[in-house]
């Protein structure tokens, strides 16, 4: 309930290898959270012009990105880079997949 440390601490516990065979996500804050590992890939439904942010807590390779407005290609997110932040959808059917490493994906409605 409004506690930032909270919030954080949740969103990184998705990423735990404890959860490596569950498909996550969370609604949270006006959004929802995917998480994306590999061979796990994370769909995403929305309406075009929505808010997409990819983060890699450890780092991660081989993002590729479907039905976004700038798409990643077997790319590489390291953590604590922008790369991935501030994304939109361009289709309503998105996804989001990882060669290694763990993916949060926050999407942010429009309205």
């Amino acid at each position: 309930g409004g506690r930032l440390d909270h919030l954080l601490g949740g969103a990184l516990l998705l990423t735990s290898d404890a959860f490596a065979g569950t498909r996550i996500r969370w609604h949270v804050a006006g959004g929802t959270v995917h998480v994306a590992r590999p061979h796990a890939s994370a769909a995403i439904h929305g309406d075009v012009g929505d808010v997409v942010s990819i983060l890699a807590p450890a780092g991660a390779t081989g993002v590729t990105t479907t039905g976004l407005r700038w798409q990643l290609d077997d790319a590489e997110v390291a953590s604590g880079t922008s790369l991935g932040i501030s994304n939109e959808i361009a289709s309503p059917r998105c996804s989001v997949t990882v060669g290694e490493g763990t993916l949060l994906i926050i999407h942010t409605r429009s309205q």
